[in-house]
């Protein structure tokens, strides 16, 4: 979802971007220890570089750099 997103931004269809995004918005918005303490230690070690990479497709289609 991450790397389709970063191409709708691409396509300036910041809209479509934020749309495939909303999905994981909320775990987005939330620290490393919440994430921790929401998932099993594998789990969150796999998902936190996801987040991350959606923090930032997340401010990129919001218009921000």
């Amino acid at each position: 979802s991450n790397d389709l997103a970063l191409t709708y931004h691409k396509l300036q269809n910041d809209k479509r971007c934020l749309e495939l995004l909303q999905p994981y918005a909320e775990d987005a918005g939330k620290n490393e220890a919440e994430i921790r303490d929401s998932y099993l230690p594998s789990e969150a070690d796999s998902w936190l570089p996801v987040l991350k990479a959606t923090r930032t497709n997340l401010r990129l289609c919001k218009g921000g750099k």
